[in-house]
């Protein structure tokens, strides 16, 4: 996490600087700041799409936003055991991972960049969370836990108890430069280039009572620690309702090199004293995250136009490709002599999505 604050205080000092100096290039006037129609005609003299960011009479010129986020933590592939009811007939039912809703929060920092309205941005957010699933067989049934996610040794085995913790953490930086403009005067476009940069760390913990006498709960944990870095695209979309509210959308997309170190610990047979198998890969992908947004806001001026505040609501989702590497591996390496179907099992996609709402000030 050092890295990230040292990266954030960095790229917070080179805005404020760029910010002041700016500032002292434009040749706005306070009369001409603001969104909407009014303030088009004042820009007409930069020829193209007329700057449509927010303009106050401070002397900072910095946007500060802090956001909370509600967001889900789904995985495919995540199927921990598999159960049969005793109906008949049978019915085959599989015991999926938990997933919930977390929390977490999202820092925002922009800032004129030059004296062509483009503004600089930088974004860091954060969502850790856990969710714990226990599964028993249903009444007259049984229940077997699935591959990939215990000992060898107790797949296919009837089982009584299974309970399976998943912890995932998400931090991410995001560097930008965008220029927002006027393509009518109700409807604001926002392109933006920059980089994204960050860690997904998912931790499993699963332990298995078989329907043995003597047996103790067989214990397993997979560990994915992943650090990724590559370019990214978006746009933004904002549509001017009236009153001070809008409409927004966002899309982006980011090619991301990610650098994936699987550790898998567990045992080989139903004895706990036994030895354990100890799985170690380090994977190197390029992988696509794509991420989109959909809300409303609303703004308005303050203290003589010296600040403006705003309001946010949004739906976000965030999609990283092929992250579920702990149970591809773990097939792949102890059960394909055995099934060779799973020789080569796709990779689950991971995605956080949900609530994102916050407030923000540009002064």
């Amino acid at each position: 996490m050092k890295r990230f604050y040292a990266t954030l205080t960095s790229f917070t000092l080179l805005l404020t600087s760029s910010s002041l100096s700016a500032k002292t290039q434009q040749t706005y006037y306070c009369e001409s700041i603001g969104e909407g129609p009014g303030y088009v005609h004042h820009n007409a003299r930069l020829g193209g799409l007329s700057p449509a960011r927010i303009d106050t009479c401070g002397d900072w010129d910095i946007c500060l936003s802090g956001s909370f986020i509600y967001w889900n933590i789904m995985q495919e592939n995540m199927g921990i055991a598999s159960l049969q009811t005793g109906d008949s007939p049978q019915l085959a039912l599989t015991t999926y991972q938990q997933v919930d809703f977390q929390p977490g929060f999202k820092v925002t920092l922009s800032s004129n960049v030059s004296g062509d309205d483009w503004i600089g941005k930088a974004e860091y957010t954060r969502l850790h969370g856990d969710t714990t699933t226990e599964t028993a067989p249903p009444p007259n049934g049984n229940m077997v836990v699935n591959p990939g996610f215990t000992s060898p040794g107790a797949v296919n085995r009837p089982a009584s108890f299974v309970t399976s913790n998943f912890k995932v953490s998400l931090d991410t930086i995001d560097l930008l430069l965008t220029r927002p403009s006027y393509v009518s005067h109700l409807l604001i476009f926002t392109p933006y280039v920059g980089s994204k940069f960050g860690f997904i760390d998912q931790h499993l913990r699963t332990a298995t009572l078989l329907n043995l006498l003597g047996t103790q709960p067989i214990p397993a944990q997979f560990d994915t620690d992943t650090w990724f870095v590559g370019p990214k695209l978006g746009m933004d979309l904002e549509w001017i309702l009236g009153s001070g509210f809008k409409s927004f959308s966002a899309f982006s997309l980011s090619l991301l090199y990610q650098r994936q170190k699987l550790h898998a610990d567990f045992y080989n047979s139903t004895n706990v004293n036994d030895n354990n198998l100890d799985l170690q890969r380090t994977y190197r992908f390029f992988r696509p995250n794509l991420q989109m947004a959909l809300g409303l806001s609303w703004g308005t001026y303050f203290l003589d136009k010296a600040l403006h505040a705003r309001i946010f609501a949004a739906y976000e989702v965030d999609y990283y490709m092929a992250q579920n590497v702990a149970k591809s591996a773990t097939l792949e390496n102890f059960y394909a002599t055995s099934s060779p179907s799973y020789s080569s099992v796709a990779l689950g996609d991971l995605v956080f999505h949900g609530l994102t709402t916050g407030l923000s000030f540009d002064f």
